[in-house]
């Protein structure tokens, strides 16, 4: 199986997981366009939370008196914590409108293994340094999508998994 392939069934698996696991656990199951307006949402908030969070985290570092370089490598983390944060924020927004709620902390740990594994996306479909520049076709496409969605998809099926009743 391909990267690619591979890369897409654990996607399309992502995606289905929270209508499956809530069928099992009595809760009402929402749509997919809800499921899709909670993709959509994180993925929006994702550049949000990672220039938001890279910038306070700098300014914070730099007030606390830290030097360039290490207000930048500080930035680097508070860029991808506020990514997590904003990813799940959104998902959670948008989920809590539906039937049943679920958990912001879950869906902040999806954002983290969904980046994980965008990371890992990233990492398998890289060119060597030294391989020649090609023109970007329907694979390396369909790999950036995959890598810009992952965080807002392990987001809504965390969120989603962990849905129970209202109250």
């Amino acid at each position: 199986m391909s990267v690619r392939r591979g890369s897409l069934a654990l996607g399309a698996a992502l995606a289905l997981l929270p209508g499956a696991l809530s069928a099992q656990s009595g809760v009402p199951s929402i749509g997919a366009g809800r499921v899709a307006a909670q993709v959509a949402a994180g993925t929006v908030a994702l550049p949000v939370g990672y220039v938001g969070g890279g910038l306070a985290t700098r300014q914070v570092a730099r007030w606390l008196g830290a030097s360039d370089d290490a207000a930048s490598r500080a930035a680097d983390v508070g860029a991808y914590v506020g990514t997590a944060l904003g990813t799940a924020g959104a998902v959670s927004l948008v989920g809590a409108r539906g039937p049943g709620v679920g958990s912001y902390p879950a869906a902040v740990g999806g954002a983290v293994l969904g980046g994980a594994a965008s990371m890992l996306v990233a990492r398998a479909v890289r060119r060597p340094n030294d391989a020649p520049a090609k023109a970007c076709h329907v694979g390396c496409v369909l790999a950036s999508a995959l890598i810009v969605a992952l965080p807002s998809v392990g987001a809504t099926a965390a969120y989603d998994a962990s849905r129970r009743a209202k109250r």
